[in-house]
Formats: C-alpha cells, sequence, structure tokens
C-alpha cells in the first residue's frame, strides 16, 4: 500500500535534492527522499547491531568474571 506523502523543503534540503538530481544520483525529488530513508533505515539498523555487539560483548566477560575458574577456560573460549 502506498503512503502519499506532501513535504516541502527549503534551503539547505531544497539545495541537497537539487543537487542530488543535477548530479544523476536521482531523477525526482521523491527519489532522493527515498534515498534518504533508505540510508537513514541503514545507518540505525548497523548502530543497533553494533550496540547489541558491545552489550554481549560486555555480558559475557561479566560471566566469566562471576564464573572464573581455570578448568572452565576452555569452555568459555568456545563461546568467543
Amino acid at each position: 500500500m502506498a503512503m502519499p506523502v506532501a513535504l516541502t523543503l527549503e534551503g539547505r534540503l531544497e539545495k541537497v535534492v537539487e543537487l542530488y538530481m543535477k548530479e544523476g544520483y536521482a531523477t525526482s525529488k521523491a527519489e532522493v527522499v527515498r534515498m534518504g530513508l533508505m540510508k537513514l533505515e541503514e545507518e540505525l539498523h548497523a548502530r543497533e547491531t553494533d550496540e547489541r555487539k558491545g552489550w554481549l560483548m560486555l555480558s559475557q566477560e561479566s560471566m566469566k568474571r562471576m564464573w572464573d575458574n581455570p578448568k572452565e577456560e576452555e569452555t568459555w573460549s568456545k563461546y568467543y
């Protein structure tokens, strides 16, 4: 289902749209806006993924310190 949207761009945003069209990256204003939204989605997804990796690493280190046992070192090494 399409979502019709009407918006007005002025100033810097207007110039960005005009530049992308002039340079041939897009053939319409709507296409430029779509490209921007896709880029935003990619960046947000990448940020979430990086944050999850960070939390996972902290969690693993925390658990390892809590259960610090030389006999279990081989087991821990399987998980990271």
